[in-house]
């Protein structure tokens, strides 16, 4: 209600043209009634009562078990028969996360990566892998044996010049620095499903990695 006494006494404020009058505004010789003003600024609000809210359908912990169960099954019978179609990955290494493919050339950007040329290595923090109907993702990493995932070393060689420029200012201090960094090029052999999904060891916890 505030609101509404506070709109005559606002327009008049801002055109000379509007005349405030008790339960009228005049605006340009059309006279519109507080009864027209309520109508115009509540019809385009919703009231509460005809908000349909969005309700979610929880699933007995049963049922919800058993299509769990039902999932882990099919997912172990494709991986079991072989069926799981081209396999992606994501991989950690140096900080970084990365998604490969067989047969992809990665490119690591440090100079402090050891593997020469030729080296083979197997990447073991894996944080996700999938194929054509299914995706294994880690919390935050899959389980050490689960999924194997192999590279070689193909090239070493020097990145391109890069430019450091550094510079005070009021102090007359510039200074140019040009360095390349190390690039290790690196072929992704294999991408393998090891072992089923939601399989029990005798011990568990201790093959876990941190990251």
């Amino acid at each position: 209600m505030v609101f509404l006494n506070m709109i005559p006494r606002t327009l008049s404020i801002l055109s000379s043209s509007l005349v405030r009058s008790p339960g009228l505004i005049v605006a340009s010789n059309s006279i519109i009634s507080r009864n027209h003003l309520n109508k115009f600024l509540y019809s385009t609000t919703p009231s509460i009562d005809k908000l349909k809210l969005q309700q979610e359908i929880v699933l007995d912990a049963a049922e919800e078990k058993q299509m769990a169960q039902e999932v882990i099954e099919q997912v172990n019978s494709q991986i079991e028969r072989n069926e799981q179609g081209r396999l992606f990955a994501i991989i950690h290494i140096l900080g970084r996360q990365t998604k490969v493919t067989p047969d992809d050339i990665i490119i690591v950007d440090s100079n402090s990566f050891a593997p020469l040329n030729g080296d083979k290595i197997k990447f073991e923090k894996v944080l996700l892998v999938g194929g054509a109907d299914f995706t294994l993702v880690g919390r935050p990493l899959l389980t050490p044996g689960l999924v194997n995932v192999t590279g070689t070393i193909i090239e070493k060689d020097l990145s391109h010049t890069r430019t450091n420029f550094r510079k005070i200012p009021r102090k007359r201090h510039m200074r140019f620095r040009f360095f390349r960094t190390q690039l290790t090029m690196i072929r992704i052999n294999e991408i393998e499903i090891k072992e089923k999904v939601a399989q029990r060891k005798d011990v568990e916890g201790g093959d876990r990695l941190i990251s």
